[in-house]
């Protein structure tokens, strides 16, 4: 026999032991201590698979075992693929699952991707001990059921479509318990919370507004300082880049007060009203206009002071130059000009301390007039002139007595002389004390 002849024989035998041995009927299993490779070729039918296993029985089509004959990827007959840890038919995962994208994905292509063709279960359910922690349901929204939301670096961006309905707001939280329902933390600390009723509290730094309106559909603002506040850090800050207005407050449709870029103050309706604190003004004047149609008794300014000091003060500089005390003394540092009150009278007149600093004169008289003056009030002065020449008579409290002029308590003072003038001061409660004397007032008691 040739040396061909006998290469050619044994060639047979070894590919006849190779195909026995994998078509064995009894399925026993065939061991290589080498690597098997198929090739298909190019020219194979798109829809031709490189290995087709037919499994008529119930155990796994395909495994993949590790050294220790453990199975670390097997193919079940229902063509399930399962990797230690996960399982492509459902079920819990054992391990964690980590996707690494390589760095040249193109933007556009997902890490993960969810196509769920169901009308009514979510995309994507998150549980903790099976227990449901977040969700993203089939619309796209994000249900966080429990615990906290934390990014350890970068920024959560909400974007409103343009076409978007004016009433739907771009970011909605909805707090069924009694706390707060929305809380932004600096490190460890709170700087803003939401509440539940809607009240926002700045607890660190300020609360700017770059563009829109902060809009209370109720309840109050209320902004509370620290009492370790430096004397220079405003509790509140308005800072206008524009022209207009640096800050209104409207009723309904109304405004009712605004104060402009200039600083101007405008109370356009109502009262401008100082719980406590000053009201300062670095420049600039203050004009308070009354409407025209103002009732006579209302006064276009009024200083209500509930304490025992100064109810009006003005200062230049560092110094005062007015005052009016809560007793009604008004203090100047400096003169006052202005028009003297006068009253022309012709019949008996009863004078009330109201009327202090008015001169009294009886142009047009053409009889004796009798005044009776009211208890005297500390600081208040009255002056009287007789034009006409009639007979004069001025009375006083029976508990009061003109001083100099008469000797008793409730004596009155008489005159008939023309152009004779007299002004009483009350020096306290008791005493008219005359200043500016002119002519002859005598005691008549």
């Amino acid at each position: 026999m040739s040396k061909r002849t006998t290469f050619v024989l044994a060639a047979l035998l070894v590919v006849g032991v190779l195909v026995g041995a994998c078509s064995s009927p009894t399925g026993t299993d065939v061991r290589y201590l080498f690597s098997r490779f198929i090739s298909v070729t190019s020219d194979g039918a798109t829809a031709t698979p490189a290995i087709v296993v037919h499994n008529s029985g119930p155990g796994n089509s395909l495994e993949l075992r590790n050294g220790s004959e453990t199975p670390v990827f097997y193919v079940d007959v229902d063509g399930n693929a399962t990797y230690t840890g996960f399982s492509s038919g459902g079920g819990a995962v054992g391990d964690a699952v980590a996707i690494t994208v390589p760095t040249a994905a193109a933007t556009a292509t997902a890490a993960l991707k969810v196509n769920n063709l169901g009308a009514a279960n979510a995309l994507l359910v998150l549980q903790d001990s099976g227990s449901e922690v977040l969700r993203v349901e089939n619309g796209g929204s994000i249900v966080h059921t429990t615990g906290s939301l934390a990014m350890s670096a970068g920024n959560v961006s909400i974007s409103v479509p343009t076409a978007v309905a004016t009433a739907t707001p771009a970011l909605e939280v909805k707090s069924a318990a009694l706390g707060v329902a929305l809380r932004i933390v600096d490190g460890s600390s709170e700087v803003l919370r939401v509440e539940n009723g809607g009240n926002i509290v700045s607890t660190a730094g300020g609360l700017t507004l770059t563009a829109g309106d902060l809009t209370m559909s109720a309840g109050a603002a209320a902004i509370v300082a620290p009492t370790a506040q430096p004397t220079a850090t405003p509790a509140f800050q308005v800072t206008n880049l524009g022209l207009g207005v640096l800050a209104r407050l409207v009723d309904g449709t109304s405004e009712v007060f605004r104060v402009n870029n200039n600083g101007d103050i405008v109370s356009t309706l109502g009262s401008l009203t100082l719980t406590s604190g000053n009201l300062t003004m670095s420049s600039g004047a203050a004009a308070i206009s009354a409407p025209t149609a103002q009732p006579t008794q209302t006064p276009a300014l009024q200083v209500t002071s509930a304490g025992v000091g100064v109810s009006f003060r003005v200062v230049d500089g560092a110094s005062e130059v007015f005052r009016i005390e809560n007793g009604g003394n008004v203090v100047s540092a400096g003169s006052i000009a202005g028009l003297i009150k006068s009253s022309t009278i012709v019949t008996d007149t009863a004078v009330a301390m109201t009327s202090t600093g008015t001169y009294y004169n009886d142009i047009g008289n053409t009889g004796a007039i009798s005044i009776t003056l009211a208890a005297a009030s500390p600081g208040a002065w009255v002056c009287f002139q007789n034009i006409s020449g009639e007979d004069w008579t001025i009375n006083v409290d029976d508990a009061d007595q003109i001083v100099g002029l008469t000797d008793a308590a409730g004596d009155k003072i008489t005159n008939s002389t023309a152009t004779n003038c007299i002004c009483l001061y009350a020096a306290d409660a008791t005493n008219w004390v005359p200043f500016g004397i002119f002519g002859t007032w005598a005691d008549a008691d």
